[in-house]
This record gives C-alpha cells, structure tokens and sequence, in this order.
C-alpha cells in the first residue's frame, strides 16, 4: 500500500475549508443550515488530483486499472464533497465507486477518538459496493478527504486486499 499527500493549493484549501476554526465566509455559500464550499475551489481541488494522477501514470511502470473515492458519510456536512471532486477529475483511469457506507448510520467517525475505535467503526460500517467488477489483480487508486490516523486507509487496505487486488495507492487531499 502506498499513502500518497497531495501538495501546495489543494492541501491550503482544504485546511482553511476543514480545519480552521476563524471561517472566512467569502470562502463558503451558507444555505438551508449548511456550509458549502464554493464550486470554484472543488474545481481547483479537482485539477489538483487530476495533475497528480498524469503525473503518477507517466512515472510508474504499471497500469492503474481503477480509481474510486471515500464517499461521505450520509451525515457528513456539507454531502457529498468528495464525490462533487471525483465528478470533476478528468484521467484516462476508469472511475468506479468501489465503497459505500451503511446507509442507516447515525454515528460519525469523529466520535470515535482513538485510533482502534475509528478502525472498528470504519470495519463495520464502510464496505466494498457489490459492483459486479472483478477487482483480483488490479491496481486501485482511493481518494479520501484526509489522513488523520490512517484507520480509514488502513481498513480500505485490508479490505480490497481480501479481493486480491494487485497495488494500492491512497491519495488524501491533506
């Protein structure tokens, strides 16, 4: 498995949308209670990944057979950020929504404050979407929000790796 960062713009965006505490409100559209980041910066974000993914293809000796992404957690606000960034990557890869999570799940992985409690809400409640694609020997690239721990990639690892995938690349925005 191997954890790949992305750098530069996208990390700085993504750290003034998640993680800063002094919001500046011309970064976001706040409607019906949620905060939305602009459409503008997910593009940015996009082309960031999609950069790092022509960069990857042209520099590693084998094929990349799938990218797929982390959906968020039907609880997540804003929804579905990661996926809006997905749509926006162009790559040659074939895109395939490979996890999904419980859709009945009130919890949310940030309850859970310690690294085994956040392995053992993400073993039991994200799993491989039954998609009818035969995933043995392929080489996957997942794209996720963040590394905090590592418990999310550290279970998508051992659960794509019980489909006998071939190589994995985990690519976290910051």
């Amino acid at each position: 498995i191997i954890f790949s960062h992305i750098p530069t713009q996208v990390d700085k965006l993504l750290r003034k949308w998640c993680c800063d505490n002094n919001i500046n409100p011309d970064n976001y559209v706040f409607a019906k209670g949620m905060i939305y980041i602009k459409n503008e910066d997910l593009a940015i974000m996009a082309i960031g990944v999609e950069n790092y993914l022509q960069g990857l293809q042209q520099i590693n000796s084998y094929k990349w057979d799938y990218f797929s992404y982390v959906s968020d957690k039907s609880s997540t606000t804003p929804p579905n950020k990661i996926k809006e960034i997905f749509d926006l990557i162009s790559t040659s890869i074939p895109k395939i929504k490979l996890f999904e999570w419980d859709e009945n799940m009130t919890s949310s992985l940030r309850n859970e404050k310690d690294y085994q409690a956040r392995q053992s809400f993400i073993r039991s409640h994200l799993h491989i979407k039954n998609s009818g694609v035969s995933l043995e020997r392929k080489n996957i690239i997942v794209l996720d929000d963040q590394l905090t721990t590592g418990a999310t990639a550290f279970e998508i690892r051992k659960k794509l790796e019980e489909q006998n995938v071939g190589n994995i690349l985990i690519v976290t925005l910051f």
